[in-house]
């Protein structure tokens, strides 16, 4: 049992997709505004608008909280 649409996964190469978790894990880190990381093939900026993380083949999701977008 698990709670589909909660949570985003994607790999290296392919699109970001919605997926089912049954547990999540928080790092405690938080990306303040105007802020990146970069872990492995995955980059992600933080700004005002919304947090935006792609792969290295520009696959990736934007998330606000108005909005999303899977690309």
């Amino acid at each position: 049992t698990g709670d589909y649409g909660s949570s985003v996964g994607m790999g290296g190469k392919g699109r970001a997709k919605f997926v089912c978790v049954s547990d999540a894990m928080d790092s405690g880190r938080t990306l303040t505004y105007g802020t990146s990381l970069t872990y492995g093939p995955f980059f992600c900026k933080s700004r005002p608008k919304g947090l935006k993380c792609y792969n290295g083949r520009g696959h990736g999701w934007f998330l606000s909280r108005e909005s999303y977008r899977l690309f």
